[in-house]
């Protein structure tokens, strides 16, 4: 069965207003989910379902505070959330389908979770890029996961300390700036205020005591 008549079925275009709530587990009716009329929906739930090739017109879901895509065997591979600014939570899995800028979270400034990240170069879950100032006005987010998004190379001067966690960037050009610092996010800050950088070439290794 495909998806559309399922959904003219049990949620009928009168009746999609005033939906809250919609969560696909373990779906298997095929097509694409068409949001446009889903205005007043608040939490958005898609894993499991790989028969779900797509999400289209998300962005009239102004109300939207969560967004669960689990989407690796789908065909995800435009998502604007730049106008959902009441979002607070965010889990994406496009199966490295998707290509978008960080910016488009730019003026989330209530959220608080931030997942987007992949397992290994072989399953890197999407291909986000752009810098992490992006997400500088999201001074609610307490986690990160940029991890196996390559494009992600800049910004770290705008990262709380907080949201540093290693394994959360793997895979990332961050990483590699942090590397002569031992992945010491507090003692690159230092170094970057102090304008220190240039002495680094005479530290090898960093950190060391003679």
């Amino acid at each position: 069965m495909k998806l559309e008549l399922w959904m003219d079925c049990y949620f009928p275009k009168e009746e999609r207003k005033g939906t809250k709530n919609l969560t696909f587990n373990n779906f298997h009716h095929e097509g694409e989910l068409d949001l446009k009329d889903f205005s007043n929906l608040e939490s958005l739930t898609i894993m499991n379902s790989n028969k779900i090739t797509n999400v289209k017109n998300i962005g009239k879901c102004l109300q939207l505070k969560k967004l669960t895509l689990l989407m690796r065997y789908g065909n995800l591979v435009n998502l604007d959330l730049s106008k959902n600014l009441k979002l607070t939570k965010i889990s994406i899995h496009s199966g490295g389908k998707l290509i978008a800028d960080l910016a488009m979270f730019a003026k989330m400034t209530e959220l608080e979770y931030l997942d987007i990240g992949g397992v290994g170069y072989k399953d890197p879950a999407n291909k986000f890029y752009g810098s992490l100032s992006s997400l500088k006005d999201c001074k609610k987010l307490k986690f990160l996961d940029v991890s196996f998004n390559q494009g992600i190379n800049k910004g770290l001067e705008d990262l709380p300390i907080h949201l540093f966690r290693k394994e959360r960037f793997y895979g990332t050009g961050i990483l590699e700036q942090l590397e002569p610092f031992e992945y010491d996010i507090n003692v690159w800050h230092m170094v970057s205020k102090k304008g220190w950088k240039n002495r680094l070439k005479s530290w090898l290794p960093f950190g060391s005591k003679k």
